[in-house]
């Protein structure tokens, strides 16, 4: 998982003459009654856990004492290069068949991580985002990756079970950074004269739309993920944001609009919520992705817990956490060297306490955990630092003796295995309202519709939700600026009631000119007194 910080909003909006003390127009999220969408078919009904698991190493799975749901591998090297994933055994192809059979065999839902974009030939360009964008608009690159994701598609359909194939993880967030409309961004799809993909349209909408047409045409079997990433809006990262003020609802509802627009029906949504350890990550300078387990400072567990609620709701798709960090704060052996660094999310989740942090998970959409790590380095479940047990001098009051090889002391291995004996937790059913907790504080968010030319009209649209035990009459303020001026030229204001830890959407209808605004919302008491406020909203350009 890749990090961004800043991003530049280029989209909409200006205004006619000041208009105080208009009134509010109340509406209704996408998705009214909030309801969860079914569970792909295939797949439990309870929440499931897996883990990052190479071909060559079932044995440590099958070998933990563990009730393992499911085990995943990428499936990558380029699909043009002599690397490539059809080499690895033979004949070609055969590597993944391998996989799925396996996994079968022990019990465990196959999940293939198909991420091959990138390491496909030619790979031009500075830094990622630039070399997935050429290879994707690449005429013999593009036809070479339709063959060899048919090939795949192929091996799972003769596979003949369900099976999890992952679309390329980062693909979609580096290119939301590009622009928040996938129809406008450009990809080789129709015409890169692979038959199989004629017809669609030359845009990374259409070719979202060819994945899960080859998947429909030749595997109907393999249940297609869309990956999500966390710091793809232009909102930030919330996954490493430590604003309390973090516009969670404009991030989500611009990461699920990003994937709606794609016009393509995928079965799953897969997030990535660190790709390394917290330690790790703070070993490189990077203290915020811890996160806080009592949930009172930013990131933390319920702010993400609203996030991926409001995405589940917008989308219709339950999803998976991936390659969640396996490091943990309580054996002796996690002192933060490498395979041993510390973090909390294992914990966090799979605790001595039962199971209501996976219960508010469940609760937001997420119908399972597959541990892993993104880095070599990373803490492992298993031995993969080949020290054998270790119990070095405890840091940070990590004081659990280790009794087995395992990398991480063998927390998750415990862990899973008191899960499973407490007899797991049933995934709340179709139409349950989600009850992801409520914010601790305002969230406060805006965006508009409606056609972005001088002299049309658009409507604008102010997101409030109040926190957790607020309720009452507060003063709503909602102001649109001219930013070449800096002036207010449209404001609207007056009191609206809120019930704690709801959402409510407010609207009006404004005709737009030439120019580039800025939306600014307040909360306040009834008689002025501040208490939150979105200085920096959106940022609109009207042509």
């Amino acid at each position: 998982m890749k990090r961004f910080t800043t991003f530049t909003l280029g989209v909409l909006l200006a205004v006619l003459v000041l208009n105080a003390g208009a009134s509010f127009s109340p509406t209704q999220s996408a998705q009214a009654d909030g309801s969860l969408p079914p569970i792909p078919g295939g797949l439990p009904s309870s929440f499931t856990l897996g883990l990052a698991n190479q071909a060559d190493n079932i044995g440590w799975m099958t070998g933990s004492g563990v009730g393992w749901n499911s085990r995943y591998q990428y499936i990558t090297g380029g699909v043009n290069t002599d690397s490539n994933w059809k080499t690895w055994n033979s004949p070609a192809g055969m590597y993944a068949s391998y996989y799925m059979e396996d996994s079968a065999r022990a019990g465990y839902l196959p999940v293939e991580t198909y991420y091959q974009l990138l390491q496909s030939s030619p790979s031009s360009g500075n830094n990622e985002i630039e070399r997935d964008f050429n290879n994707l608009n690449n005429y013999s690159t593009m036809w070479a990756y339709y063959d060899d994701f048919k090939l795949l598609m192929v091996q799972a359909r003769n596979f003949g079970k369900p099976v999890i194939v992952q679309i390329e993880p980062d693909l979609m967030g580096f290119l939301q950074k590009r622009s928040t409309n996938p129809n406008n961004l450009s990809a080789v799809v129709g015409s890169s004269g692979y038959s199989d993909v004629a017809g669609y349209p030359n845009t990374v909408a259409g070719f979202n739309q060819a994945m899960v047409g080859l998947r429909n045409k030749y595997a109907p079997n393999v249940l297609l993920a869309y990956h999500i990433s966390t710091w793809a809006s232009s909102f930030g990262d919330i996954s490493t944001s430590s604003d309390p003020n973090f516009n969670t609802q404009g991030a989500a509802q611009e990461t699920a609009s990003f994937y709606q627009q794609t016009g393509a029906n995928y079965d799953l949504l897969f997030y990535d919520v660190a790709d390394r350890d917290a330690a790790l990550y703070q070993s490189w300078g990077n203290p915020n992705t811890w996160w806080d387990v009592n949930n009172v400072t930013f990131p933390n567990f319920n702010r993400f817990h609203q996030y991926t609620s409001l995405i589940t709701t917008q989308t219709g798709k339950r999803g998976m956490l991936w390659q969640v960090p396996i490091g943990n704060t309580v054996s002796r052996t996690m002192n933060n060297t490498n395979h041993h660094w510390q973090d909390n999310r294992a914990q966090y989740y799979l605790n001595n306490s039962g199971n209501q942090h996976l219960q508010d998970l469940a609760n937001s959409g997420i119908i399972g955990i597959l541990f892993g790590g993104g880095d070599s380095n990373c803490t492992s479940y298993y031995d993969s630092a080949y020290d054998g047990v270790t119990n070095p001098n405890p840091i940070n009051g990590n004081n659990a003796w280790s009794n087995v090889s395992d990398d991480d002391g063998g927390y998750l291995r415990q862990q899973a295995q008191a899960y499973y004996a407490r007899g797991g937790l049933s995934l709340p059913s179709s139409g349950t309202p989600p009850a992801p907790p409520a914010p601790s504080v305002w969230q406060l968010s805006a965006s508009t519709s409606g056609t972005l030319t001088n002299g049309s009209t658009v409507t604008v649209s102010a997101n409030f939700a109040a926190p957790a035990n607020t309720s009452g009459t507060y003063l709503v303020d909602i102001e649109v600026y001219d930013l070449n001026t800096n002036q207010k030229v449209k404001q609207w204001w007056g009191n609206q009631s809120f019930t704690a830890g709801q959402p409510q959407t407010l609207t009006n209808s404004l005709q737009v000119q030439t120019g580039r605004y800025q939306v600014r919302l307040g909360i306040f008491t009834t008689n002025w007194s501040n208490i939150a406020w979105l200085q920096n909203g959106p940022t609109y350009q009207v042509n």
